[in-house]
C-alpha cells in the first residue's frame, strides 16, 4: 500500500498514487515523481520547456555585433 510522501494518504496500490500525486500535488513534485506522474498519464504538463539554446544564441550573436560596431567606431577602420 503506497503512502504519499507530500500528505500522508495511503492508497491501495501504484496507479490510484500516482493519480493523487498528479492531481494534487503536481506543483510540488520532484523530478522522479513528476517523470512516474508524466509517464502514469495524471500529470499535464503546461508549460513546454524554454529553448535555452536558441536564447544563448541570439544573445550572443547579438553581443557580437555590438561588439563589432563598438570596435569600428573606436578603432575607426
Amino acid at each position: 500500500m503506497p503512502d504519499c510522501d507530500y500528505c500522508d494518504a495511503s492508497f491501495a496500490d501504484e496507479d490510484a498514487y500516482l493519480s493523487h500525486v498528479g492531481s494534487e500535488h503536481a506543483d510540488e513534485l520532484g523530478r522522479i515523481d513528476r517523470r512516474r506522474a508524466a509517464e502514469h498519464g495524471s500529470l499535464e504538463d503546461d508549460d513546454p520547456p524554454a529553448p535555452i539554446m536558441a536564447y544563448l544564441f541570439v544573445a550572443l550573436v547579438a553581443f557580437f555585433m555590438v561588439a563589432m560596431v563598438a570596435y569600428v567606431i573606436v578603432v575607426g577602420v
